[in-house]
C-alpha cells in the first residue's frame, strides 16, 4: 500500500515508499482480554465484554472494561465528561504515569478528543501523534486516532498534511464506521478544492490567536503572523493594481 503521506509515515516511524505494509493491526481481542485479566478483571466482567463486542462495538467493550477494572481511568472519564476541567489533567497525569499501555492508548484517545471539543487542534496534533507513534495496534480506537489527527491538522490548517492522513484514513481502514468515512471523503475534497485567500488568511489568523492565547509567541507564531501580513500585502497590491487597470480602461473610453 502506498504511503500517501511523508509526515503521516514519519509519524507512524515507516518508510514512505511504495509496498509498505500496512502499520496497523486488527485489534487482538483475545491479547487483550488476556492483559486486563492479569490487572484484575473478573470473569463476569470479561463476559460482559465479549457480549457488548458482539452488540455494539469492540471500542464500546473495550472502553467500559477499563473503566470497571481501573478506577483512576473510570474517575478522569467521569470529570472528563462532567465538564470538569480537572479531567484533562487527570488524564495527562494517568498517560505519564500508567505502565497500562491500553489505558495510555485509551487516555490519549480522550486527551485528543478533549483538546479538539476546546478549539485546540495543535494541542490533538501532539496527543494524536503520541498515540500514533508509542500506543497504536492495543486500541481498537487506531481507526479513529487517525480520523481526528486528519481533522485537527486540517483545522490548524494544514491543508496538504490533513488531506494526506485523511487520504490514509480512507485507505486503511475500509471498515471503519461510515461516519468518519463520509466525514473524511468531504473534509478532502473541501481541502483539496481551490480556497478564497482570505479564508485561507482568516484561517492561518486563527491559528495564530490560539497560539497567543496559550502565551505562545515563539519562532513558529511569529512565521505564522509575517505570512498572513505578506499574503494581505500581496492581496492589496492585486487589488490596487485592479483599480488601476480600470480607472486607465475607464478614461480611455
Amino acid at each position: 500500500m502506498i504511503r500517501a503521506v511523508a509526515l503521516f509515515a514519519a509519524v507512524l516511524a515507516v518508510p514512505a515508499q511504495d509496498d509498505t505494509p500496512n502499520p496497523f493491526r486488527p485489534f487482538d481481542r483475545e491479547a487483550f482480554v488476556k492483559a486486563i485479566q492479569a490487572a484484575g478483571a473478573t470473569d463476569a466482567q470479561v463476559q460482559r465484554f465479549h457480549a457488548q463486542a458482539a452488540e455494539e462495538s469492540a471500542g464500546a467493550a473495550a472502553e467500559e472494561l477499563l473503566r470497571a477494572v481501573f478506577p483512576k481511568y473510570a474517575a478522569a472519564l467521569a470529570e472528563l465528561e462532567g465538564a470538569d476541567p480537572r479531567g484533562v489533567l487527570s488524564l495527562a497525569a494517568l498517560i505519564a504515569e500508567s505502565q497500562q499501555p491500553h489505558v495510555r492508548a485509551h487516555a490519549r484517545y480522550w486527551l485528543g478528543r478533549a483538546f479538539l471539543d476546546v478549539d485546540d487542534p495543535e494541542g490533538a496534533v501532539e496527543v494524536f501523534t503520541e498515540y500514533l507513534r508509542h500506543d497504536r495496534n492495543v486500541s481498537p480506537f487506531d481507526g479513529e486516532v487517525v480520523f481526528f489527527y486528519g481533522s485537527a491538522l486540517a483545522r490548524v490548517p494544514e491543508r496538504e498534511a490533513a488531506a494526506g492522513v485523511l487520504r490514509e484514513f480512507v485507505q486503511l481502514f475500509p471498515d471503519a464506521p461510515e461516519r468518519y468515512r463520509a466525514s473524511a471523503a468531504q473534509l478532502i475534497a473541501e481541502l483539496e478544492s481551490k480556497i478564497n485567500p482570505l479564508h485561507e488568511i482568516a484561517d492561518t489568523m486563527g491559528g495564530v490567536e490560539r497560539r497567543i492565547r496559550k502565551t505562545d509567541t515563539g519562532e513558529e507564531t511569529q512565521r505564522r503572523q509575517e505570512d498572513v501580513i505578506a499574503k494581505l500585502q500581496k492581496i492589496i497590491e492585486q487589488v490596487e493594481e485592479m483599480e488601476k487597470q480600470s480607472s486607465g480602461g475607464g478614461g480611455g473610453n
